[in-house]
Parts: C-alpha cells; sequence; structure tokens
C-alpha cells in the first residue's frame, strides 16, 4: 500500500508474475514509458499482470504523463492482463493519456487465456486515452459505473487523435 501520492515514475512499471491474493491501493504510476526491448520486455507498461489469480487494484493513477520532451502519451499499454490470470478487480482508479490503454490477453492465440480472464472494472474513470478501453480477446470483462472523458485538446502532442475507442472486442477468425 503506498501512502497517499506515492509515485512510481519512468520508463519501467509494475509487474506482477505468478502472485495471489494481492491487493495494490494508492499509488500513482507516472512515465511515458517508451516500450519495452529485450532486455526489458515490460518496460512500457504501466502495469502488468500475467499468470497471477485475485489481484485488486483499488484507488490507483495510471498517467501516461510525458518525461521525453515532444511526446505527450505513454507509448504501450496502461494496464495489460494475460497469460491466464484471473479474478482482478480494478476499484476507483484514474487511467489517463495513454495510446493502448488495457489489453486483456495479448494474442488471439492465447488459448490458455479461456476460461479465465474474469476482470472487473468498477468505478474507474478513464480519460483521454486512444484506444483499448478495455480490449479484451478472451475473459468475461464487466464495465460496472466507470466514466470515459475523451477532450482530444488536451495537449499539443503528435500523438494526439482527434476520436476515442471505447470497450474493444476482439475476435479469432478462421478459415481461409
Amino acid at each position: 500500500m503506498g501512502s497517499a501520492g506515492q509515485v512510481l515514475r519512468g520508463g519501467g512499471g509494475l509487474y506482477i508474475s505468478g502472485w495471489r491474493n494481492i491487493i495494490l491501493r494508492n499509488f500513482i504510476r507516472r512515465g511515458d514509458g517508451m516500450g519495452g526491448d529485450d532486455q526489458n520486455p515490460h518496460g512500457g507498461k504501466g502495469m502488468s499482470i500475467r499468470t497471477s489469480e485475485r489481484i485488486w487494484v483499488d484507488h490507483m493513477e495510471f498517467d501516461g504523463e510525458a518525461t521525453i520532451p515532444g511526446t505527450e502519451m505513454i507509448k504501450d499499454g496502461s494496464i495489460d492482463q494475460g497469460n491466464a490470470s484471473d479474478y482482478i478487480t480494478y476499484s476507483n482508479c484514474y487511467i489517463r493519456r495513454s495510446n493502448k490503454t488495457s489489453l486483456i490477453s495479448g494474442s488471439d492465440t492465447s488459448f490458455g487465456d479461456r476460461d479465465k480472464l474474469r476482470i472487473t472494472f468498477r468505478n474507474c474513470l478513464w480519460e483521454n486515452n486512444h484506444i483499448r478501453q478495455p480490449f479484451a480477446r478472451f475473459g468475461k470483462i464487466h464495465l460496472l459505473n466507470n466514466v470515459f472523458r475523451y477532450n482530444p485538446t488536451y495537449t499539443n502532442s503528435a500523438d494526439q487523435y482527434d476520436w476515442a475507442r471505447i470497450i474493444e472486442i476482439g475476435c479469432i477468425v478462421t478459415g481461409n
């Protein structure tokens, strides 16, 4: 648990893998998250949850605040879930200034995610994000009392868009 206003800054993010029964509360994650590489594959994420169960994320802020001049949005996901994670709840969170906001299941061929990824977003504010609010390929996603707000004049960034996509659902296409 972070004290009020506890801020995590920079290109790295929170990486939760192989854990059960975790509560994260009162942290602020800020940074441009310029994306990962082979040495730090999760460097661009605000938070990544993999092969974990019963995770509660409460009163957290994920802000893609720029730390590199000329960029104003986080380049990769603010909050990503996958690899057969299950029972994840986000409550009272503030998710803003992200390009690819929340990915649920990283691939159309992540068949281990089937019958998993039960994820709830409750009382969250999604503000000035571009896409994936959230984007789900597999899972059972619950959205309850969330607010989605987009004002494309909030920044002078080259990454600014005059539109945003909310609640995206992917599908598997088979055949020729």
